[in-house]
């Protein structure tokens, strides 16, 4: 079986303060926060240089593959997953962009939304 590509990711992943700070973070159990930080960890950052400022900006925000086969590669079950990732999509960090085909193993493909933002009010 050949080895999945993003096992060889190294490097960190960029938790944004302005995230870590609000009180949709805050809510999250400790498996949405396992599995908010998985899918921080599969989130491509490319930083800019415009005229002496630097610009940092997700370069995959509408592209992260994810099915439970992969999470239960990475110790989680999927009932614990399953739960984790409803949490982080009802708190507003992702929205699922594509179902993927559970009996062909296509992942589903997620994408990054704001409405985190508006979580409490």
């Amino acid at each position: 079986m050949a080895k999945d590509p993003e096992d060889r990711r190294t490097g960190f992943a960029r938790l944004e303060r302005e995230i870590l700070n609000s009180g949709a973070f805050m809510d999250l159990t400790k498996m949405g926060i396992l599995v908010l930080l998985h899918f921080i960890s599969l989130t491509n950052w490319k930083t800019e240089v415009h005229g002496k400022r630097k610009v940092t900006f997700k370069t995959n925000p509408d592209e992260i593959k994810m099915s439970f086969d992969k999470a239960e590669s990475k110790g989680f079950s999927r009932s614990s997953f399953n739960r984790g990732l409803t949490e982080i999509i009802e708190h507003g960090f992702f929205r699922i962009k594509q179902h993927g085909s559970g009996l062909q193993k296509d992942p589903n493909i997620y994408a990054w939304t704001d409405e985190w933002k508006k979580w409490g009010t």
